[in-house]
């Protein structure tokens, strides 16, 4: 793939600088020119094979080789942009394009867990082979792997086995355990697929028990450890199904981890290399018949402790069909010599053959846990204890292990162990291996030390997805509110609402609403707090930093930037943009974009020299720093030209569109932020997003990103559907229906956002037909009656683009009432539109003409003409003559001198469409002799003659009309025409015009007292 050749060229070049800087040595001469030659005959042949789709998509036949090849390209415009120049990312786009179009396979998210085969290197030779595949080690990114790659025929998998080996993916790399062997990374598309996951460097249980009988003395806490891991498992909803002793691997840490489970749908297309039978000895009898369960794995686990016990499978001396008769009848092997009658119980209770009376797992886990104490039972040494996960020693009666951070089991000579988190006289240890539900637990009772080192630690999970959501789970929300109201130091009251402000921006818990209220009741920090925070960013170390820009930015989140701001904040967090640690540099952008939202602080940040640093992080951090950059950037482009151009100019965009495709909510959602503010400040730079693919992007997160992500896609496009370009785009690629459908159910936000882009795509007759058709009327009808004032406005707008051609369904919709409304109460802009949705609905309504038609409406129409900009007064005539164009009656609602006079200048100055609405008028007033005078008097006759001069046609039939009626009996009329030259001008359209005008022309000729010249032929 293409892809594939960039890193396949870099391997090359070190080669060949080797080669290159030997010939330099020896011969004095160098090959660099040569090399530059070839990588450009690559790039010429690479854009030719990409231009022509039949050579392109020649190896792309099967839908398994489509796949790999668009998540392949996805992945590295998404993880690896450093990799490729501009041009490159522009082929790898239009390939993905062209792969979609003609193949018709799309990816709505590039899965987390996606690794190209070419990212991973393992050894040909496999070190152990299962029933679906073998077993390698490998390296990836430096780091020992281990690689389990399955035998899978190629047609196999098909689209729909791709989804469901993509969820099994998905579940699998959520799994996040000590018990739990880590995966890496995956490929389910390519040939063969692959797992990439943590090497357990002491292999699999049976073989490390073996070893040395210091090794055997772990095995109950081994098998404890194997129970957590599968205790674990049930709470994520999975069962393992393959349990044996073979699938516990022992890792470095010395700690159990379970393997091979979770990928069904991969076992099941995969070609046999062992018989499955093999299995069997391990599995419960039900199994022989359906699924497996929770209890089949308490039966399983009760044959790796047999298994563990003696050194060989369960029933190692018989054949498969006897083993498989002997589950049938519900037989287990015999008691082994080597357990004691408790032990061989807990068994026994295991392996009813009775699911339903099998002993629960949370017994099964209290047992071992007590065997493993026992086990590790010794005499007591200078007040050590030993912990019972890892078995490490653990001094001063510490409540914690220091080795793994077990606060459960610390094994002492009285057999006490510590109680759970919050229990009296057992302090805990915090880290960032904390799980989230003993950090909420700390929340509730522990000490204020202990609640701000945990608040503090998960504010810094609030930024993982998964982690931010167990909070909620843990019914973490309503802890955090409590603290917010009545925490005992401002640390805590501020932290709290910054956890809570990530969960109400991205879950929407608590409500937007509610948080404000929560924001409003923490009062600003004060000038001592503000100073000590800038003065320990400047002492302290980077541990104690962690928790003072954590402080800093949350405090800046609520009512504290001006303090902040005063104290001088802006040049110490500008430093720390240095900083080489991550999860500084993270919370620094954070604070960065919260004091950005005030004018002077974002002067500051920039006068400070912190763009060209923000825009390094954007390029070259991690995802996470990348994604907060794009904040920090987005926040200080906000109606900033200058720093607009300074973050395009820069090369911010290809970077910002880039990580759209992240992998992580979070970056993809500060990114279209940025480039929806970015669009907003000059029309070039939407159509730069969209030259770099970011059109594509925003449409892909309105369909399938989160809520926040949905309303800040849908600002974007709106901001980009400002241009003629980037509005055909987007209305090809189908988006009128999302943006319907959000109309329908979607936030305040996004239906403002929404409205706005289809009051610009609505300017387009084929989308305005698109947006009839889906039901759009009603709904813009429904925010022009109820919504906000943005949301109001930008419907306003749509519903006058769609009026030309579609006014009686806005009729239908009750569109008259509505627009009358807004015709004596609106602004200027409401009142314009009004004034044009009002004439359109005439124009195509007699009846609705007639009931709009009042001296009220007229007068208002009138203060439009009187006193409206350019704009105002072009809505205000179009109504007046669309009313006024039937009927006699209707005429004379124009016939004073004051709406006259108004009309005339629109002969002079007004469009051709302006013109012929006034002409059309003031001909049928010309039929009255007293508005005949008040044309002629607010001096009409001047303007209609230079409309003779015109090229439209149409105008110059009017103005003859008029000027005819005009001079009929009136011979003041008739010599003011002629000094201005109408005769001439109407002799000479008399040659060139049709039948119909000639007949026109003639006509007023006579009305002026000239012959036409035209000779009469007989009947």
């Amino acid at each position: 793939t293409y892809p594939l050749s960039s890193v396949i060229v870099g391997e090359l070049k070190g080669l060949h600088d080797a080669v290159s800087e030997l010939f330099f040595d020896l011969l004095a001469v160098t090959v660099v020119d040569q090399w530059a030659r070839d990588c450009q005959t690559l790039d010429t042949v690479l854009a030719t094979a990409i231009s022509d789709s039949s050579v392109a998509l020649r190896g792309l036949q099967s839908a398994r080789a489509q796949l790999e090849a668009i998540l392949t390209l996805e992945y590295e415009l998404e993880t690896q942009p450093g990799r490729h120049n501009q041009a490159d990312i522009v082929r790898i786009s239009s390939l993905m394009e062209t792969i979609e179009m003609i193949k018709r396979v799309s990816i709505e998210q590039l899965p987390a867990w996606f690794l190209p085969d070419y990212e991973v290197k393992f050894e040909p030779q496999p070190f152990a082979k299962g029933s679906s595949g073998s077993v390698h080690r490998g390296v990836r990114n430096d780091t020992p792997v281990v690689v389990k790659c399955f035998n899978v025929d190629d047609m196999r998998i098909d689209t729909r086995t791709a989804r469901q080996l993509a969820k099994e993916m998905d579940r699998l790399l959520q799994m996040e355990n000590t018990n739990i062997v880590k995966m890496f990374g995956a490929s389910h598309v390519s040939s063969p697929p692959f797992l990439v996951c943590e090497d357990a460097t002491n292999g699999d249980m049976g073989s490390y028990l073996s070893l040395s009988d210091d090794n055997r003395k772990r095995m109950w806490k081994l098998l404890y450890q194997a129970a957590l891991g599968l205790n674990y498992m049930y709470s994520k909803g999975m069962v393992h199904g393959y349990l044996k002793l073979s699938n516990i691997l022992v890792g470095t840490d010395g700690q159990a981890k379970l393997s091979d489970f979770g990928l069904n749908t991969m076992r099941a297309i995969s070609k046999a290399s062992t018989s499955s039978s093999a299995r069997l000895r391990w599995r419960a009898p039900e199994c022989l018949k359906r699924r497996p369960t929770i209890a089949s794995d308490v039966y399983s686990l009760a044959m790796c402790m047999i298994e563990a016990t003696v050194g060989e499978p369960p029933f190692a001396y018989l054949e498969d069909d006897d083993v498989r008769e002997n589950l049938k009848c519900g037989v287990i092997p015999e008691k082994p010599d080597e357990m004691n009658d408790e032990e061989w119980e807990l068994v026994i209770a295991m392996t009813h053959v009775d699911p339903s009376k099998r002993a629960e797992l949370s017994h099964v886990i209290d047992t071992l846990k007590r065997f493993s104490m026992e086990d590790l039972d010794e005499p007591r040494q200078g007040g050590t204890t030993r912990c019972i996960t890892c078995a490490a020693l653990v001094f001063n009666h510490s409540r914690c292990c220091a080795q793994c951070g077990n606060q459960l089991g610390l094994k002492e000579e009285s057999r006490s162990s510590c109680g759970p988190p919050g229990s009296p006289n057992t302090p805990m240890e915090l880290n960032t291996d904390t799980s989230v539900r003993d950090l909420v637990n700390v929340l509730r009772s522990e000490t204020i030390e202990e609640q701000e080192s945990a608040v503090l630690l998960l504010l810094q999970v609030c930024i993982r997805d998964h982690k931010r959501h167990q909070i909620l789970d843990e019914n973490g929300v309503p802890i955090l509110v409590d603290l917010v109201k009545n925490g005992r130091t401002h640390f805590l009251k501020v932290c709290a609402l910054g956890c809570l402000c990530w969960s109400s921006e991205l879950d929407s818990t608590p409500s937007d609403d509610e948080f404000e209220e929560l924001r409003e009741t923490i009062p600003a920090a004060t000038n001592t707090e503000c100073t000590s925070i800038v003065q320990a960013l400047q002492d302290q170390s980077d541990r104690g930093k962690v928790k003072t820009v954590v402080y800093c930015t949350c405090t800046a989140g609520t009512i504290g930037r001006k303090p902040l701001l005063n104290a001088g904040i802006i040049p110490p967090l500008v430093k720390l943009l240095r900083n080489g640690n991550e999860t500084i540099t993270i919370w620094t952008m954070d604070a960065l974009a919260n004091m950005a939202c005030d004018g002077d602080a974002n002067s500051a940040i920039v006068a400070e020299g912190a763009i060209p640093m923000l825009l390094e992080h954007l390029k070259n951090g991690s995802e996470a720093q990348r994604g907060f950059a794009a904040c920090v950037l987005g926040q200080l482009s906000v109606e900033t030209a200058s720093n607009s151009a300074m973050i395009v100019e820069g090369g911010a965009i290809p970077f910002l569109v880039g990580l759209l495709r992240a992998q992580t909510n979070i970056p993809k959602n500060f990114a279209a932020f940025a480039l929806d503010g970015i669009a907003a400040v000059n029309d070039d730079y939407g159509l730069e997003i969209a030259r770099n693919g970011g059109i594509q992007r925003l449409i892909k997160l309105l369909r399938s990103g989160t809520n926040t992500h949905k309303t800040h896609a849908a600002s974007g496009l709106a901001r980009l559907a400002n241009q003629e370009e980037n509005r055909q785009e987007i209305g090809r690629r189908g988006v009128i229906t999302d943006f319907i459908a959000l109309l329908r159910r979607g936030t305040e936000d996004q239906k403002e956002s929404v409205a706005y882009a289809l009051s610009y795509l609505a300017l387009d007759t084929a989308f305005c037909t698109d947006m009839v058709e889906i039901g759009a009327i009603s709904l813009l009808m429904a925010l022009l009656r109820d919504g906000t004032e943005g949301q109001k406005e930008h419907a306003l707008l749509t519903l006058g683009s769609l009026a030309e051609y579609h006014s009686q369904k806005i009729v239908d919709e009750g569109g008259v009432d509505p627009f009358l409304s807004l015709l004596r109460t609106g602004n200027k802009e409401q009142k314009m539109v009004a004034a044009q949705m009002l004439g359109w609905i005439a124009h195509s309504n007699e009846e609705q003409r007639r009931e709009i038609i009042s001296d009220e409406v007229i007068e208002l129409l009138v203060e439009l003409l009187r006193s409206g900009s350019h704009e105002e007064k072009d809505k205000g005539v179009f109504a007046l003559c669309y009313l006024t164009d039937r009927g006699r009656t209707n005429t004379r609602a124009l016939a004073t001198r004051t709406i006259i006079s108004l009309l005339v200048p629109f002969l002079r100055e007004g469009r051709d469409e302006q013109k012929h609405f006034v002409v059309n008028a003031f001909g049928r007033l010309a039929r009255i002799d007293t508005c005949k005078k008040m044309i002629v008097e607010c001096g009409a006759i001047a303007p209609l003659v230079d409309l003779l001069k015109s090229d439209n046609t149409a105008n110059k039939e009017r103005a003859a009309i008029v000027l005819g009626r005009l001079a009929a009996n009136d011979a003041a009329n008739r010599d003011v025409m002629k000094r201005h030259g109408a005769v001439n001008l109407l002799k000479k359209f008399l040659r060139t015009g049709n039948r119909q005008q000639k007949r026109k022309v003639e006509t007023a000729l006579q009305s002026i007292g000239e012959e036409s010249g035209r000779k009469q032929c007989r009947r």
